[in-house]
Order: C-alpha cells, then structure tokens, then sequence
C-alpha cells in the first residue's frame, strides 16, 4: 500500500535495500515476514510513513 502511494515498484525497493532478491519485500507485503528494526527504519524512510504505521498495517495484511 504505502510503495505504490510512492509509485516506487518492488525492484526499486529491493535496489534500496541492496538486496539480491526481491523474496524479502514479497514476503514484507504478503505479511508473512516482518523487517528487521534496521530494515523497518530503513523502510519508514524510503516510504516517509511511521514505523508503526508499516507493522499495524502489515498486522492488517496478515490477518
């Protein structure tokens, strides 16, 4: 939800992070895995939403 309000694509995400893969942001988006402090940080920043933002939606997502 919040990457496409940023029009940024997964690849783009994935390049963000230095990733070699995009599994971590599909699993991310699925909720079926959460990101490390040091990713989550990273990913409030990319996206400028709050952290808790990201987990209560991600919380929603897995529901």
């Amino acid at each position: 939800m919040f990457r496409k309000q940023k029009q940024m694509s997964v690849r783009e995400l994935q390049e963000a992070f230095g990733f070699e893969t995009l599994q971590a942001i599909y699993k991310w988006q699925h909720g079926t895995a959460l990101p490390t402090i040091d990713n989550l940080v990273i990913l409030s920043a990319v996206l400028d939403v709050r952290m808790d933002e990201i987990l209560v939606l991600q919380e929603r997502c897995a529901a």
